[in-house]
């Protein structure tokens, strides 16, 4: 084979035969020997693919998200705002010391339960990042 002559891998999700400079490479080092291989899929299926989750999960948590804030009352309780995403789940008493839960799987568990509602509330960005770890937002809305 001559130095310039590429080599050709077909792509496992598209099926077309490329270069093997589209497949991302992947290195192992065992002891002194260097393994290469390559992704079975191009760069441009993986990008595709990716952008697909992220499409798939943005919209199954907005609408989750969008969901709680309506129950939960569907404004900020400091300064009234009613853009959903300018919203936040707020914890009423900080949460320092234990391990926070994912936030999908938090807004799950509060659509279901009014109960453990109750430990929390709707803020706008700007008033939760003021309350930090005080009790109270610390912003002046009186402007």
């Amino acid at each position: 084979m001559y130095p310039h002559t590429p080599v050709l891998q077909t792509c496992k999700k598209c099926e077309i035969e490329q270069p093997r400079s589209n497949f991302k490479e992947i290195v192992v080092i065992i002891g002194e020997n260097k393994i290469i291989s390559y992704n079975l899929t191009c760069f441009k299926c993986e990008e595709l693919k990716i952008l697909k989750y992220r499409k798939d999960y943005r919209d199954c948590s907005h609408r989750s998200r969008i969901k709680l804030i309506q129950i939960m009352g569907g404004k900020c309780i400091c300064c009234g705002i009613t853009e959903w995403w300018n919203l936040t789940i707020d914890h009423i008493i900080p949460v320092k010391t234990q391990k926070r839960e994912d936030g999908k799987t938090l807004i799950r568990k509060l659509i279901k339960d009014s109960e453990l509602r109750k430990d929390f509330q709707i803020l706008c960005f700007g008033c939760n990042g003021s309350k930090n770890s005080y009790e109270k937002c610390q912003l002046d809305h009186n402007r």
